[in-house]
């Protein structure tokens, strides 16, 4: 098949050395292993540092039968913001002409949360005469009236009005719905004011274990050795990767630590990321020794990190995008064999639970309570890590979840040209 897919704000190849890959740049890469002819558009944005790739349109040839293109626009500082928005729609209505003057695909995955490319690319569709998937992977905009106080939800609701008619209006034009979770998919069925139609397909955010050679990695292991974060079998070791902002709540963690009084000497805490919240998150870590601020780090820190840790921390905060997500995060988590503790409930507890691959927590008394029961009964971190790797293998490898998407897409595919001869 010749395939499209058209995302935003994901990290590209070039970006840093072993860039780790996010949902749309994985499953280019495995179709275009499995012998596909793959098109992968995307801005010039580099989400993660926030910064331009270049001032124009740009085209790479990755790998055999994998291009990637990136549209050029005028970036943005903030995640949650209104040049973010404003970023899209200039790189939408420049996506638009660039793939109006291309060879069209037999089908293309277009991704929210990005509005204004979904917008594009059903357009070309139609216009090119291909079917369009739109994959769910973030609420967009429900997300942002879910973070405002509860108060000021119906006005923020009213103020969005226009995006949340162009979500309805891409929803039900696009031939098919895929989400990140079977609620993501429910979510955008109901946007679209329909019932499953059979072509309709879930797949959870896909993890491709990076490479490292022996080397890199121990290169990095002697950097957290520097640093003075040594691999110590004595000490319950939790690590976190991830940026900064809104979506993580570090109080209770925090709170729960200090709960743990002189125990607390005993757990180690390793928080990677960089962030608007991070000056307010080390205040909060303040007196507690045992907590480590690392800062954003490569790869290979990460997966060197990964392999001396115990459990892994993900302290989500409870908003519907959250609550109904099992982000990419948790799937790296268990690509380690990293039991994770969760901060919500919702579909990441449910799983870690139903898994028996983690806990979850909601305030800073069950946290510590949590910590307290691995420090006693260390067997358990042995049962949940073996039970992990099991998920990860069964449920997010990117091999076993792009083989589904394959077969999802042919569906489409067959059903489209069955309906339109096309």
């Amino acid at each position: 098949m010749r395939i499209w897919i058209a995302t935003v704000s994901e990290q590209v190849p070039s970006d840093s050395p072993a860039e780790r890959l996010l949902r749309g740049g994985t499953w280019a890469h495995e179709l275009a292993r499995r012998g596909h002819q793959v098109t992968w558009w995307t801005d010039n944005v580099d989400h993660m540092r926030k910064r331009l790739r270049s001032s124009e349109n740009r085209s790479v040839g990755l790998s055999e039968g994998l291009e990637l293109r990136m549209v050029a626009g005028p970036g943005y500082k903030r995640s949650v913001s209104l040049a973010r928005i404003h970023h899209y729609r200039r790189t939408s209505a420049e996506l638009h002409k660039w793939m109006a003057d291309s060879v069209p695909p037999d089908v293309c995955l277009a991704a929210l949360p990005a509005l204004e490319w979904v917008e594009a690319v059903l357009n070309i569709g139609e216009a090119r005469g291909f079917p369009v998937v739109v994959d769910c992977r973030d609420m967009w905009p429900d997300l942002f009236t879910d973070l405002v106080p509860r108060g000021l939800r119906w006005p923020a609701r009213l103020a969005l009005t226009p995006m949340f008619r162009k979500k309805r209006r891409g929803l039900r034009r696009a031939y098919a719905i895929s989400g990140v979770t079977t609620q993501f998919v429910e979510w955008g069925l109901e946007g679209a004011g329909r019932q499953h139609n059979g072509m309709d397909f879930v797949a959870h955010h896909a993890y491709s274990d990076p490479q490292y050679d022996a080397a890199t990695l121990a290169q990095a292991a002697e950097s957290w050795d520097a640093s003075g974060v040594i691999e110590n079998r004595d000490l319950l070791t939790v690590c976190f990767f991830g940026v900064l902002g809104s979506g993580f709540d570090f109080e209770p963690v925090m709170a729960g630590l200090r709960l743990l009084g002189t125990r607390a000497a005993q757990v180690r805490l390793v928080v990677c990321g960089d962030g608007f919240r991070l000056s307010e998150i080390r205040r909060s870590a303040s007196g507690l020794d045992g907590v480590h601020f690392a800062g954003h780090v490569s790869g290979a820190h990460i997966r060197a990190m990964m392999e001396r840790s115990d459990v892994a921390l993900a302290p989500y905060v409870g908003t519907r995008n959250f609550l109904q997500n099992i982000p990419g995060k948790i799937s790296e988590y268990l690509s380690s064999g990293l039991p994770v503790i969760s901060g919500i409930d919702g579909a990441i507890g449910k799983y870690l639970e139903s898994h028996e691959c983690g806990w979850k927590y909601s305030d800073a008394s069950e946290f510590a309570a949590c910590l307290n029961r691995l420090l006693e009964h260390p067997d358990l971190l042995l049962t949940a890590r073996a039970r992990a790797t099991k998920a990860f293998e069964s449920d997010f490898r990117a091999e076993t979840i792009v083989e589904r998407v394959e077969r999802a897409l042919e569906r489409v595919v067959q059903n489209w040209v069955a309906a339109t001869g096309k």
